[in-house]
């Protein structure tokens, strides 16, 4: 059990509805100063104790729900970060990340949905050595500008 190696301090609470699992976990998760802890799940109008078996639900669940809302793309293809500002501004995107990071530390399920060019993005330490490939480029219009630049020979040009 690879959290079983990660130092914690002391775990981390969250209570939410079944129905807002996304929107509930980022809100409460952004409250805490460390991600560090094992996680311990509550859902609310439920009565239970987390030994393990609601924490790996509530981690499904929140996976499924960020791939369904701040992803887009094919599943063939692979998904890639949605165009959503906001999420950035606000700090839902970290926290999205580290919840990422947070089901694999802990038994949970990976974010086996994302492009091949945000797993190279994730595990790069110098984003500039990154290929940029046209077919990672979910945005059509994104897509199109990319390889109107491409084609650019000069500054004149653009």
């Amino acid at each position: 059990m690879l959290y079983m190696k990660v130092k914690r301090p002391e775990g981390i609470e969250v209570r939410v509805r079944r129905q807002d699992v996304l929107l509930d976990g980022i809100r409460q998760l952004q409250r805490k100063k460390s991600l560090l802890g094992l996680l311990r799940v509550q859902f609310f109008g439920e009565s239970g104790i987390d030994t393990g078996g609601l924490r790996k639900e509530f981690l499904s669940a929140f996976i499924a729900a960020i791939q369904t809302n701040l992803f887009e793309g094919t599943e063939l293809s692979g998904l890639s970060p949605g165009p959503h500002v906001e999420a950035v501004e606000n700090g839902s995107f970290k926290v999205v990340g580290q919840v990422m990071v947070m089901s694999i530390l802990q038994e949970g399920p990976p974010p086996a949905f994302l492009a091949n060019w945000v797993y190279r993005y994730l595990c790069t330490p110098d984003v500039t050595t990154i290929p940029l490939v046209e077919d990672d480029i979910v945005n059509p219009d994104i897509r199109t500008l990319v390889k109107r630049i491409k084609e650019v020979n000069s500054k004149e040009e653009l």
